[in-house]
């Protein structure tokens, strides 16, 4: 029988006979080179068992977390793509620069009883009269217009005043035309309009006193009372 070597192990450890088997170069060699294999003992083994365990939950949970994240970046791109393909974007504003500043002087410059809007379609305060001839091309005139701000009874809605902040475009001839048509439908429907040219700054004051002047000419004027004779 051959000798059974046995090397400095500790006690949770033991040597297998190497009589019964065929030696392999991967056997553990003692100090004379005698070749030998070591039994991991059952504690162990369930050590390297759990790791293994631990191991395996993480992989686990680095492919859910991967799964995830490439859901989330398939799903942003393509909302990404969505939103690319429309053609409208929004305004950020609805008020320019030059027409806030005026609007800030103007709503100190009415009365309570006043509502203001802005940027409302001209096709929206007036209206084509019923039977005409020309009904489309009329209503066309007015369709694609608008004008800056309005003024409105605030019990009623009632259109009191329109008015135009006129900037350095109004200059332009075909601006000119379109002004005078507005002007000339807004006299035939008895509708008052006011021109206040562009500036950096509006005397509130002034525009108050702007204001009631047209109030007054387009109100209609109180008829006379008529007293019976002999009454008291």
């Amino acid at each position: 029988m051959r000798k059974i070597t046995r090397v400095n192990t500790t006690k949770s450890a033991r040597i297998i006979p190497l009589a019964n088997r065929r030696r392999s170069p991967a056997d553990p060699i003692d100090a004379r080179g005698a070749r030998c294999i070591i039994a991991i003992p059952p504690f162990a083994r369930n050590a390297l068992d759990g790791s293994d365990a631990a191991m395996t939950s993480l992989i686990v949970l680095l492919v859910i977390a991967a799964v995830v994240i490439v859901a989330a970046a398939l799903l942003l791109g393509s909302l990404t793509r969505r939103a690319a393909r429309s053609p409208y974007r929004k305004q950020e504003y609805l008020l320019t620069t030059g027409e806030r500043s005026f609007f800030d002087v103007l709503c100190q410059a009415i009365s309570d009883d006043t509502y203001i809007f802005a940027k409302v379609r001209l096709s929206d305060l007036l209206r084509v009269s019923q039977g005409s001839k020309e009904w489309r091309t009329l209503q066309n005139k007015i369709q694609s217009k608008h004008i800056d701000f309005v003024l409105c009874d605030k019990a009623t809605t009632e259109t009191r005043l329109l008015i135009e902040l006129d900037d350095s475009s109004h200059q332009r001839a075909n601006r000119q035309s379109r002004d005078a048509f507005l002007d000339d439908a807004l006299r035939g429907a008895g509708i008052p309009i006011l021109h206040v040219t562009a500036r950096h700054a509006y005397p509130v004051a002034e525009l108050r006193q702007q204001i009631l002047a047209l109030l007054s000419e387009s109100e209609p004027a109180a008829e006379p009372i008529a007293v019976e004779e002999g009454a008291e």
